[in-house]
């Protein structure tokens, strides 16, 4: 039996369908954006726009880790 775990790795961007952490260079605030693709919005002071403008910075990826799982 597996179990699927997230983990964020800091020394890789990935994917654009993975979620990553991206920092607001407006209020300095992470927060998780689902694609990179996307428009993205900061959850703290509301800023919007792509990922790859000045206003965000991705400062990780989070990629799903299975582990196995030992029956008790």
């Amino acid at each position: 039996m597996t179990d699927a775990t997230e983990v964020i790795r800091f020394d890789c961007v990935g994917d654009t369908h993975e979620p990553h952490i991206v920092k607001c260079n407006n209020c300095n605030k992470e927060f998780r954006a689902e694609k990179m693709d996307q428009h993205v919005t900061c959850s703290s002071c509301r800023q919007k726009d792509t990922l790859s403008s000045k206003d965000f910075e991705v400062v990780g990826v989070v990629r799903k880790v299975k582990k196995e799982l030992t029956p008790h």
